[in-house]
């Protein structure tokens, strides 16, 4: 479980850091070196405002999606701490009701030697 919790931080760190630059890069447009050595990354519809909007959006997407990759790597990494806690309490428990069921007979064969 701890590898999968490795791997969704690391998942959400690309997906965030992909958001970011996904909402700040904008190709150049210029029409007539457009497919020359243009850049056509981000060019979605014809106007700019509409592809500044559009390119905002789908980083902020991205962004939380590596949000919530994060809050299930911090939920798995919850869930395994959890299960030791409980596990190591029933090992310490069980070795104590094994102690005490000892001392009880070996109370007990004292007694019926007595």
């Amino acid at each position: 479980m701890k590898k999968s919790a490795i791997f969704l931080y690391l998942l959400s760190v690309g997906m965030v850091i992909f958001g970011f630059i996904t909402m700040y890069v904008y190709g150049d447009y210029d029409a007539e070196k457009l497919y020359d050595r243009g850049s056509k990354f981000g060019h979605i519809v014809g106007g700019d405002a509409y592809n500044y909007i559009i390119i905002g959006i789908r980083g902020v997407g991205w962004i939380i999606a590596g949000f919530i990759a994060a809050m299930m790597a911090t939920a798995i990494v919850i869930v395994d701490v959890i299960r030791e806690v409980v596990h190591s309490t029933n090992s310490a428990s069980d070795r104590s009701w094994r102690v005490s069921r000892d001392m009880v007979e070996k109370l007990d064969q004292v007694t019926v030697e007595k």
